[in-house]
């Protein structure tokens, strides 16, 4: 790579170009504007120029190379200094979290929630953290509150935590019976009856009283007891009921 430099001087145009060739030194892009002339050289021939014609004002206009480089850097310290540290704080303010939000319809689950990423360290005004502690704080809270969380997410929008959660309900398992019959709430004579679990001890047209055992959960064979079930189905039965009517004395 050919490093220039680029000069200006206030000399005869003829006589310097005599001078430079018979020093043997190269000239480009020679101009004369209001009696100064802009030319350049290359690197290496400005100090035989300096050595050999030290009665010549000669001005450096730029440099090219690591040598011009490093003078414009020089030149714009500052200037690279206040841009890198723009770039510093901008990039550190970008990595800063100014909201935390849970995403869950109970107040309670939010509160529970927003305590839980508070002891991780997860809150307004700090830093982001990477995916693998964000994944270990997930993994931590859903293991301290197994009763209450069934799933939790944490995604970064930006400069905010989204969490969305979901709350484990835990229903209770409905006991069955192990021995249990059907009996009679009124008195009356059986329409219908359908057994699905038990022995029917009554059967359609039969009349019954309040009390009376319809479906047993004992089931027997030959008078004996082989089975014991919790007794289901369906007794339809018509009722009488006592009422009272009056009528006016005078009606038309």
């Amino acid at each position: 790579m050919i490093n220039y430099i680029y000069l200006t001087c206030n000399c005869d145009y003829y006589k310097l170009i005599n001078k430079l060739d018979y020093l043997n030194i190269n000239v480009y892009c020679i101009k004369k504007i209001n009696n100064k002339l802009f030319f350049k050289i290359k690197e290496e021939d400005y100090s035989k120029l300096k050595k050999y014609l030290p009665h010549y004002q000669f001005n450096i206009i730029k440099e090219t190379g690591f040598k011009g480089l490093k003078k414009q850097f020089n030149n714009s310290y500052y200037y690279f200094l206040a841009l890198l540290c723009a770039f510093l704080i901008l990039l550190f303010l970008s990595n800063i979290i100014v909201k935390v939000e849970v995403i869950h319809s109970s107040k309670k689950v939010r509160d529970l929630v927003y305590d839980a990423l508070d002891e991780e360290g997860i809150r307004r005004l700090t830093l982001k953290k990477d995916f693998k502690e964000i994944t270990k704080i997930k993994e931590r809270i859903l293991n301290k509150y197994p009763k209450d969380l069934e799933w939790l997410e944490i995604e970064v929008h930006g400069m905010k935590y989204v969490i969305r959660v979901e709350q484990r309900i835990i229903t209770k398992p409905t006991k069955l019976k192990s021995s249990c019959n059907i009996i009679a709430k009124k008195s009356g004579i059986i329409t219908d009856i359908t057994t699905r679990k038990g022995e029917a001890l009554v059967a359609r047209g039969n009349y019954v009283n309040k009390g009376d055992l319809l479906i047993s959960g004992n089931i027997s064979f030959n008078n004996e007891i082989k089975n014991t079930v919790c007794a289901s189905g369906s007794v339809k039965a018509e009722v009488w009921y006592t009422v009272k009517v009056s009528l006016p004395l005078n009606y038309q």
